[in-house]
């Protein structure tokens, strides 16, 4: 009776396969972020501004950071960190992967017309 033998090398290649296709892509299937310089930015806009998409609450991911940088709602020169504001003094600090870098991480400070809430502007 022949016997039959599992392949481990193929077994750990699909599973690789598995979890990267996982972590790049949405529900939908569809590949997002910037990936082009190994520094995730899950709102980033093809096209668009740099920073992203304002209304969607976002992160970064730098290569080989342990940890992401979430987009979030401040308050003035401070900068303070709140759920949510209105007002002049209201800003949505929105991080993206800065140009030309694979490891750093910036921060723009831009407005919100109807506020800001849980780290995205308010439609």
């Amino acid at each position: 009776m022949a016997e039959n033998k599992v392949n481990w090398n193929t077994v750990l290649v699909v599973l690789i396969i598995g979890v990267v296709g996982v972590l790049l892509l949405n529900n939908s299937g569809v590949l997002t972020g910037n990936t082009s310089l190994s520094c995730y930015d899950s709102d980033y806009v093809s096209g668009g501004s740099r920073e992203g998409d304002i209304y969607v609450k976002g992160y970064v991911n730098p290569r080989g950071a342990n940890l992401s940088y979430y987009d979030s709602c401040v308050l003035g020169t401070s900068r303070m960190q709140v759920q949510r504001c209105i007002g002049t003094s209201c800003f949505i600090a929105e991080k993206y992967c800065l140009s030309g870098s694979a490891t750093t991480a910036s921060t723009f400070y831009g407005t919100c017309a109807r506020g800001c809430d849980s780290g995205k502007c308010v439609r």
